[in-house]
């Protein structure tokens, strides 16, 4: 089973006031104290609340959406996941609506009182100090009542999102590994991962905005009836335009979902080939075929970045197989057939009937595609049976015919979470002969075997091994440990069918015999010449014939034409097609001229195999501090050109000083209309006096500013877009290729979720969140400097708080972003262990369910994905730490506004009433805008993280070149003369060699074996040829060097049939 992950303290949370929990969160000041002393680790975060837990929130919401189902059934219908969610979110979740309903009308209303407010500045005013001072007051209560309010529904909301994201994750896991093979065949692996990040992330962002839905008619309500009380019937004007917006944004709605659905297909295939290429990266390699996928990727890259651009712009498995422990184990089979799919007219299986009692061993044998592993596919209830009966009374275990392990030891591997018996557990090492070989296949055997199960069905384990491993697990483990058992083997190794009680040939489905050995001869079935149908099998070595030295320093190197043969003449034994006979014929030894005598080497496992890793993986490299401005200029120049970037600025600056330039024209406009109509016919003494133009020039130059405003914006939001959009682009291609080119050892020892990790959910960062991010923060950097310089300029008391206050700003920023990058990078690195084992249980699908596993793993997945939510929660509340503390400082600086505007009046200075509006209103502005500027560059610095790792893998070390190639002739290889000396070769340069001392020469059309025992280095020598790591000594085709030659001209001229 996979690991256990370490235990996290208690969360703070559980024992905080209310306070501090919702409102001030100083529950987090420790591990702000923390992060600001030392990098973070994953075990300084806390444990997740028992309300976040996985496994809670996947029952409550899987509770809601079976309560969904009965309804829809009961009504008729079709069942909505928006309804279950709905129910799942609740009356609580409706309540946190109602403060945010309080929170809007206090935003509604603050332009009513500043209005109220302003008009105490106006010449001539009405309104008693008094009332200006009551007015204020109020401004100030709700700002900081705004200020405490926010956060807490802010947070509530995210939490409930991630609450949301995890339960459907977890669904779409549960539902996943209960899928049916005919399903499962339907979709795939990566599919499925994109189901569970991209997919969900959209979901968890939908509660924040929820609300908004029903929040938004009543709000446009209110504001139609104060602008009617204002402005009477001048304010029909925008009504009807905010009428006429709602179908254009109703429309835009749908088109966007549109183009969300068809980015979401493109994902998915960009996930699929991803998921292909990652776990087929070997074969790609010796093929060359990195360009092709390279291209392919690509393509389908862009496709997905033009929807993106444009978005910016604008069946639980079945069986009717019967399984029970409470009565004798047996086994029986009546007359099933079944088939794959129900669309092919050919049965899978076609009237197969047995039954198997404990203490026998069937052997099922058979061409390849008889449907030997289907049969026990039957068995284990994941091929459907459409006629018979197939009853299966005791629990099984299972060894499947491809390797399947997950992350662990080998001791982890074999245990597959059952108790750790040491007696029992050397006995079956002992047996299943682990200790005499390596590999990942070592595991499949000893784990059935160790499992208590009474039926024991075992899919061509022999076929992983040399023959006196073979001959070894045949005697002592089959026949010897599960000699009491139901044991049902498949194989292709007929010299042990002579130890069945009973065996049954298969071909195209059908039985074309069933019985003993000798039953079956006396019937005339001739079994040889039934399993050569498909295949050359006529040529088989007697296990008992080949003698291989357990002594490393006998075994002798295998040369062609050598004079040092590893088996003797007699020792080779060609059968001949029938079954019964056999002729004895000596093989010819040939002499050679390059008969170079060596000693060849096995790694063997140490004396204690339970502890060696069978996928030992390198920890994923964390990194610590700032993110380096080396970062972000690779961002940027993926996206960009120097000069393209300069254009950008100058238009960004342009826009938003346009727009502020403008507002401050018009408020000047404004006062000049006022003071011509009622100052000037006054004849007033006033010291009030303003620079005043006639009101054409008003109009042109307003309107200048307005088109030049728009304009500008326009430009740069498509330009900046059109960054974000390369740059990610640029990007993904650039990590994409350098995998392609990361030697073999990189995907060895870092898993596939890993890797799609990076071009899950860090691309997803990129492609989603930074965009928006970043260009908040550019734009809203530009307009709080506006602001702060015209509230200055205009108020100059303001100074007194603005100064300290953008200090103040700048001290939190960084003191949050020491902890909150740690915290968003460890969250991205335990995000990785997840995506492991949705792939990891995906490919050990029928392992899983045949062992009984299923629940097993899923605990193990919630405790992956808890662990991973421990530090997605505190990135959470760590954000609203800042935005607390942020937003009262903004209402801080609201209320010196107010408090600095009546004082400066009351000291006699000229104020003009509607540069008092133009302040009140930027300052209203910027107790938003301010602390969400500064979130924003601290969240464009934490998803940079994203991009920091994303330019990791596209720096990976590259498989070695030579410096200057060879330029190989045009008809190489011309012979195909290979040759050898001193050749030493390891699969990484950390790792021990593997060959040793090799020296052999393959002659022009030589045909030659390779043998030796399993882990001998048989395949890491044709691994040497297609230079998958560079070796050590020298080899040569056709006299040039393999490690002067480039990867790709030498894999190119050389074909192979990889295991």
């Amino acid at each position: 089973m996979p690991r256990k992950l370490e235990e996290l303290p208690k969360n703070p949370l559980l024992k905080a006031s209310c306070i501090s929990k919702y409102i001030t969160y100083q529950w987090l000041n420790p591990l702000f104290k923390k992060g600001n002393k030392q990098p973070l680790k994953s075990e300084d975060f806390y444990e997740v609340p028992p309300e976040d837990e996985t496994e809670h929130i996947a029952n409550k919401l899987e509770r809601q959406w079976n309560k969904e189902q009965e309804r829809a059934k009961t009504a008729g219908r079709r069942p909505k996941l928006s309804r279950a969610v709905a129910m799942y979110l609740g009356r609580d979740f409706m309540m946190v609506g109602l403060l945010n309903m309080l929170e809007e009308f206090m935003r509604i209303g603050m332009p009513y009182f500043i209005g109220r407010f302003i008009s105490y500045f106006v010449p001539g005013t009405t309104t008693t100090r008094l009332q200006a001072a009551l007015y204020g007051g109020v401004i100030i209560c709700f700002s900081y009542t705004l200020a405490v309010i926010h956060h807490p529904l802010f947070f509530i909301a995210t939490r409930y999102g991630m609450q949301l994201k995890n339960a459907l994750a977890t669904l779409v896991y549960r539902k996943a590994i209960r899928l049916s093979q005919n399903s499962m065949s339907k979709t795939t692996t990566g599919h499925i991962v994109n189901l569970m990040t991209s997919d969900v992330q959209i979901l968890e962002r939908t509660t924040i905005f929820l609300h908004q839905t029903w929040l938004a008619p009543l709000l446009l309500i209110v504001a139609a009836v104060l602008s009617w009380l204002e402005m009477g019937p001048w304010s029909f004007t925008g009504i009807l335009a905010l009428l006429l917006l709602a179908p254009l944004q109703g429309w835009m709605g749908k088109q966007f979902a549109l183009l969300r659905q068809k980015t979401a297909t493109m994902t998915d295939l960009r996930f699929k080939i991803m998921s292909e290429v990652i776990a087929g990266m070997r074969v790609i390699k010796m093929y060359t075929w990195e360009k092709a996928f390279s291209n392919l990727v690509a393509d389908v890259r862009g496709n997905f970045l033009q929807m993106e651009d444009k978005k910016m712009m604008s069946n639980n498995r079945s069986t009717k197989t019967s399984s029970t422990t409470s009565l004798k184990p047996v086994v029986e089979v009546e007359k099933i057939s079944a088939k794959w799919n129900e669309s092919l007219n050919t049965q899978t299986l076609t009237d197969i009937s047995f039954k198997v009692t404990p203490g026998e061993l069937l052997m099922i044998v058979g061409p390849v595609g008889a449907g030997k592993s289907s049969l026990l596919m039957a068995l284990l209830g994941e091929l459907q049976v459409s006629h018979g009966v197939v009853n299966v009374q005791g629990n099984i275990s299972y060894a499947s015919q491809q390797s399947w392990i997950f992350s662990g030891t080998v001791k982890e591997n074999i245990l597959f979470d059952q108790e750790y018996d040491k007696e029992r557990y050397d006995r079956v090492i002992k047996k299943c002969a682990l200790e005499k070989f390596n590999g990942y296949d070592i595991v499949l055997c000893p784990r059935a075997v160790y499992y208590d199960a009474e039926i024991v069905l075992l899919d061509d384990p022999l076929s992983a091994v040399d023959t006196n491993v073979g001959r070894k697990l045949f005697d002592e483990c089959i026949r010897g440990l599960l000699k009491d058992r139901i044991c049902i083997l498949v194989t292709h190794q007929l010299q042990y069918l002579k130890g069945a009680t009973n065996i049954i040939c298969l071909k195209d489905g059908h039985c074309v015999g069933k019985g003993t050995f000798e039953e079956l001869n006396e019937g005339g079935l001739d079994v040889m010449s039934l399993m050569s149908t498909l295949s050359d099998q006529d040529v088989m070595v007697e296990q008992e014939a080949v003698d291989l030295h357990q002594n490393e320093s006998d075994h002798h190197v295998v040369i062609a034409n050598g004079k040092t043969p590893l088996l003797e003449p007699n020792h080779i034994y060609k059968r001949s097609t029938s079954a019964v006979s056999e002729a004895i014929t000596e093989t010819r030894t040939r002499k050679s001229h390059c008969d170079l005598p060596s000693s060849m080497s096995m790694e063997t496992l140490n004396d204690s195999p339970e502890e060696i890793y069978v996928s030992k993986q390198e920890a994923e490299k964390q990194t610590t501090g700032t993110v380096t401005w080396n970062v972000y200029l690779n961002y940027l120049k993926a996206g960009s050109s120097l000069f393209g970037m300069i254009v950008l600025a100058i238009l960004v600056l342009a826009s938003q000083g346009s727009i502020l330039v403008g507002e401050w024209w018009l408020a000047e406009w404004a006062d000049s209309e006022h003071y011509v109509s009622t100052v000037v016919p006054k004849k007033s003494n006033s010291t009030f006096y303003l620079p005043f133009y006639d009101r054409d020039t008003y109009i042109i130059v307003y309107g200048v500013l307005v088109v030049v405003g728009m304009v500008t914006n326009l430009l740069s939001f498509v330009l900046l877009f059109r960054l974000f959009v390369l740059a990610s682009k640029n990007l993904h291609n650039n990590m994409f290729n350098s995998v392609l080119r990361a030697p073999i050892y990189f995907f060895d020892t870092n898993p596939v979720g890993r890797v799609l990790n990076r071009f899950a959910k860090d691309i997803s960062q990129m492609d989603d969140l930074l965009p928006s991010s970043f260009s908040d923060f550019v734009r809203l950097s530009v307009l709080t400097f506006a602001i702060l310089l015209l509230n200055v300029v205009s108020i100059p008391y303001l100074l007194v708080g603005a100064l300290p206050m953008t200090i103040l700003f700048g001290y939190l920023r960084n003191y949050y972003l020491k902890t909150s990058r740690d915290i968003k990078r460890l969250e991205a690195i335990n995000r990785s262990p997840v995506y492991s084992h949705v792939s990891a249980s995906l490919d050990g699908l029928m392992t899983i369910r045949a062992f009984n596993a299923e629940e097993r793993f899923i605990d193990s997945f919630y405790d992956y994905q808890n662990y991973h939510s421990a530090g997605y929660f505190l990135f959470l509340t760590t954000q609203r730490w800042l935005g607390a503390r942020l937003d009262v400082m903004c209402a801080s600086f609201m209320a010196l506004a107010v408090i600095g505007s009546m004082v400066t009046f009351e000291t006699g200075t000229a104020l003009s009433a509607s540069v008092v509006g133009l302040c009140l209103t930027y300052a209203k502005m910027l107790t938003g805008m301010f602390q969400w500027c500064t979130r924003q560059s601290a969240e464009v610095e934490n998803i940079m993280t994203s991009v920091e790792r994303v330019i990791e893998y596209s720096q990976l070390e590259p498989e070695a070149e030579p410096s200057k190639p060879l330029q190989i002739p045009r008809d190489w290889p011309s012979n195909g003369v290979i040759s050898a000396e001193r050749l030493y070769y390891s699969h990484h340069k950390t790792l021990p060699p593997v060959l040793k001392n090799l020296n052999f020469c393959i002659k022009s059309e030589e045909k030659v074996g390779i043998v030796g025992r399993t882990g001998a280095g048989k395949s890491s020598l044709l691994s040497m040829l297609f230079r998958l790591n560079n070796p050590e000594g020298l080899v040569q085709i056709d006299s040039l060097t393999i490690t002067d030659l480039s990867l790709h001209d030498l894999r190119s001229a050389i074909s192979i049939i990889p295991q």
